[in-house]
């Protein structure tokens, strides 16, 4: 029993302490996959799904850009422009967000950051919910199942990036 409890205390100490909830993250995001599997659609209850998980993102990077100052500049960067990714479309933002011509825009040397890194792992907790988001207003406006498909995808790489967090 003691060695159970030791184990648990050292593995609570080796968590992030940012305000990165992985377990409300992952909840929305099987919350949001299973209605997608189930062809019974709410498009703006899984816009607001998504939303959710921009704010646990948002919050995560903001604390930990003042946790870590050096990484402050793109922590701030993708809080402070969540919002404007919903006013993209699809193409927009994967050039933008994904392909990361906005960082080199904004003078941030995203190559910088290891990929799967502490830091792209709250991007991408931002940035995959957004893009979520979007395809479900497209699918919305077309009824093509191919963005139901790009929800599941970037909800996968979300949860992918958030894996590989320390």
């Amino acid at each position: 029993m003691k060695r159970a409890a030791l184990s648990l205390l050292m593995l609570a100490t080796a968590l992030p302490v940012h305000a990165f909830d992985a377990d409300e993250y992952r909840a929305i995001v099987s919350d949001t996959i299973v209605q997608v599997n189930s062809g019974n659609i709410d498009v703006a209850a899984l816009q607001e799904n998504q939303k959710q998980l921009m704010a646990i993102g948002m919050e995560a990077a903001k604390e930990y850009a003042a946790e870590h100052p050096e990484s402050a500049e793109l922590m701030n960067f993708v809080a402070d422009n969540a919002d404007s990714m919903l006013e993209m479309n699809l193409e927009e933002l994967e050039t933008a967000w994904h392909d990361g011509e906005i960082y080199g825009d904004a003078g941030i040397d995203i190559d910088a950051y290891d990929h799967f890194g502490e830091e792209l792992g709250i991007t991408e907790s931002i940035v995959h919910p957004a893009t979520a988001y979007v395809a479900l207003g497209e699918y919305g406006r077309t009824g093509d199942d191919m963005n139901l498909m790009q929800v599941k995808d970037e909800l996968s790489a979300a949860v992918e990036h958030m894996d590989h967090m320390h």
